[in-house]
C-alpha cells in the first residue's frame, strides 16, 4: 500500500474507533433517559411524578374551592358590617337633627311658659 492508502485506512480506523464510542455512549444515555422516563411514570419506589403533580393539582383545586367558600361566607358578613356602617351614619345624622330641633323648640316653648306664665298672673 501506498501512503495515500495507509493514511486513509489510518483515518478509517480513527473514525470507525469514534463511532463506536459515540454509539455507546449515545446507548449510555438512551438508557438514562429510559430510566428517568421510567421514574418518570412509575416512581422509584415512591409514587410516581405524574402521580404527585396529579395529587398536587388535586390539592390546588381544592384549596380553590375552599378560597371560594370561605370568600361566599364572608361576603354576607361584608354587606352586614356596610348596613351597620351605614346606620350608624343614619344614627349620627339623626342625633344632630334632634339636637338641631331641640335647639329650635326651646325658645318657642320659653314662649309658651312665658305666656302661660302672664296669663296666670293676670
Amino acid at each position: 500500500m501506498d501512503a495515500d492508502a495507509e493514511r486513509v485506512y489510518s483515518k478509517l480506523q480513527e473514525q470507525a474507533i469514534e463511532l463506536a464510542t459515540l454509539t455507546s455512549e449515545l446507548r449510555a444515555v438512551g438508557l438514562t433517559v429510559t430510566g428517568l422516563a421510567r421514574a418518570l411514570r412509575e416512581g422509584n419506589g415512591e409514587d410516581s411524578l405524574l402521580t404527585r403533580v396529579a395529587i398536587l393539582q388535586k390539592e390546588m383545586d381544592e384549596l380553590r374551592a375552599a378560597r371560594r367558600d370561605l370568600y361566599d361566607s364572608i361576603s354576607p358578613v361584608k354587606t352586614l358590617v356596610n348596613d351597620v356602617k351605614e346606620l350608624q351614619g343614619f344614627r349620627r345624622e339623626m342625633r344632630g337633627r334632634i339636637w338641631m330641633l331641640a335647639l329650635a323648640l326651646i325658645p318657642s316653648a320659653l314662649a309658651f311658659i312665658a305666656l302661660g306664665v302672664k296669663a296666670w298672673i293676670r
